[in-house]
């Protein structure tokens, strides 16, 4: 009788445990991985929008500078064709290229027309102001070669770059790469604009390089330039070497 007695209340104790001590315990247990599911999820979500922010804020970004403009028509050749033309056609290919690439593209003009005085030395210098206040990773001016009757046979692209400065080198190196795969014209390599400074470059704080897209005095070159499937083919090896550099940095 005794014993029945104590195990009873064994029995007892153990439920009035199990229902206050035990029961309460389980259910806080609960609540907490609950609360901590929560809070890893806004954290996730927290995360996601951060890094969302990140990636919008360190978007590439390019200016794109088609050679004179407006008052300047830069070379012409004896067709007529002048340079402003041919480097206004071939920066607006470009930027679309580089743009489907998800790369924002500043233009320093997109008609033939500039917002500065005609004169040269603001001209250059007001290029080189919307490269440095852009906040962009590169500076990319297109222009066109030429050559007097001394030099007539000369053709081909160059890339002047500030070989001192290892990004705009690393650069130019990506774009003359895929200018060198062209068919149709050659490359003459970089060139160093330290051996002939030019006021573009010196002006300019960003990666820069300038693209002499070919020789407008030459006949071969001239063609070249002035067929569209042609400036297609251009537009995208430079554009190709841009994505390059950029994937290189990464």
């Amino acid at each position: 009788m005794q014993k029945n007695f104590v195990q009873r209340h064994a029995l007892f104790f153990s439920v009035i445990v199990f229902c206050f001590v035990i029961v309460p315990f389980i259910r806080n247990a609960y609540a907490q991985e609950k609360e901590d599911k929560k809070q890893q999820a806004e954290t996730m979500i927290i995360r996601t929008q951060k890094q969302a922010e990140e990636k919008k804020v360190t978007k590439r970004r390019v200016v794109l500078d088609a050679g004179h403009g407006g008052y300047d028509d830069g070379s012409v050749a004896a067709d007529g064709t002048k340079e402003k033309t041919i480097t206004l056609q071939l920066t607006k290919k470009i930027g679309k290229l580089l743009e489907t690439q998800d790369v924002e593209v500043v233009y320093t003009r997109l008609q033939d027309k500039v917002s500065w005085p005609a004169d040269n030395e603001k001209d250059l210098l007001e290029r080189s102001r919307i490269a440095n206040t852009s906040n962009a990773d590169y500076f990319v001016s297109i222009h066109m070669n030429f050559a007097d009757t001394a030099q007539a046979s000369a053709r081909g692209t160059e890339i002047w770059v500030r070989e001192r400065d290892a990004k705009s080198r690393a650069l130019a190196k990506q774009v003359n790469q895929r200018l060198e795969n062209l068919q149709g014209i050659k490359s003459r390599g970089l060139k160093d604009e330290a051996a002939a400074p030019l006021s573009l470059i010196e002006y300019t704080d960003i990666p820069t390089i300038l693209v002499e897209a070919g020789f407008l005095s030459n006949d071969s070159d001239l063609s070249y330039l002035k067929s569209e499937k042609k400036q297609d083919a251009m537009a995208k090896a430079i554009a190709d070497g841009i994505l390059q550099a950029f994937d290189k940095e990464t």
